[in-house]
C-alpha cells in the first residue's frame, strides 16, 4: 500500500487569482455580459466550471456556457504563456521534500482537462506529480469522488489531502485522508473549520508531513 499528498490546484498551489480575474474578465466582455467585482468573482474559485457559469451568466444567457469555456481556456493559456503565474513560496522545494519521503503526489482539482495539465506545467511543477486529476476528465463525480478514485487506482491506504476550499476538505474527510487547509487561499475562513491542520503558508506543510 502506499502514501499519498492530493493537493488543491487553485489557491492552493498558486494565487489563481492573478490569471483567473484578468480572464473572468475578459469571457464576459467578450460575451458582452456584466462584469461582476474581485470579490464576486474569487469566490466561484474551486467550483467546477459549469456551476461557476451558472454563478456568473444570467439565466437567459447560460446558453453561453460552453463558448464561455471555450474563451475562458484561451484566455487563461495565453495569460500563463506571458509568464506572469507563479506559485506560493517554496511550493517547488516543499514538493520535492513530500517526495523524498514516500508519499506520492497529486492534484485533484474542479478545474477543466486542459487547465490541470497546462498551469502546472507554465508554473514548473508538473513534473512534481505522479498523476493529475480533474471533474474535466470525470463530468457529473465530485471530488470526493474523485479522491476516492485516486485512492483506489493507487492503492493509497494514508496521506493527506490539501486546499483551501470546503470541497478539499470533505474530500479528504470522506475519504479517510488528514485534511490540511490552506488559509491563504480564497476561501472562507468557516469553511476549513472541520479541517485536521489549518496552514497560513505553504511552508508550515513541511512541519505537518515531518511530524505526522
Amino acid at each position: 500500500m502506499n502514501k499519498a499528498v492530493i493537493f488543491d490546484l487553485d489557491g492552493t498551489l498558486w494565487p489563481a487569482t492573478e490569471i483567473a480575474l484578468p480572464a473572468f474578465r475578459q469571457v464576459l466582455q467578450e460575451l458582452n455580459l456584466p462584469e461582476p467585482n474581485d470579490e464576486t468573482l474569487a469566490r466561484t474559485l474551486g467550483y467546477p466550471l459549469e456551476e461557476i457559469w451558472n454563478m456568473l451568466l444570467p439565466k437567459d444567457k447560460r446558453h453561453l456556457s460552453t463558448s464561455a469555456d471555450e474563451l475562458m481556456e484561451q484566455a487563461e493559456s495565453h495569460l500563463l504563456a506571458t509568464g506572469i503565474g507563479h506559485t506560493f513560496p517554496n511550493v517547488t522545494s516543499i514538493l520535492t521534500y513530500i517526495r523524498e519521503q514516500g508519499f506520492m503526489t497529486f492534484i485533484c482539482s474542479n478545474c477543466q482537462s486542459a487547465y490541470v495539465e497546462f498551469t502546472p506545467k507554465a508554473l514548473g511543477i508538473s513534473h512534481l506529480f505522479d498523476q493529475k486529476y480533474c471533474a474535466g476528465m470525470y463530468p457529473g463525480l465530485t471530488k470526493t469522488e474523485m479522491v476516492a478514485i485516486i485512492k483506489e487506482e493507487h492503492h493509497i491506504n494514508s496521506g493527506f489531502m490539501v486546499g483551501d476550499r470546503f470541497h478539499d476538505i470533505e474530500a479528504g474527510k470522506a475519504n479517510d485522508l488528514l485534511t490540511v487547509g490552506c488559509a491563504y487561499g480564497t476561501g472562507h475562513p468557516d469553511e476549513l473549520k472541520g479541517a485536521d491542520f489549518i496552514i497560513d503558508s505553504f511552508d508550515q506543510l513541511k512541519e505537518i508531513i515531518v511530524r505526522e
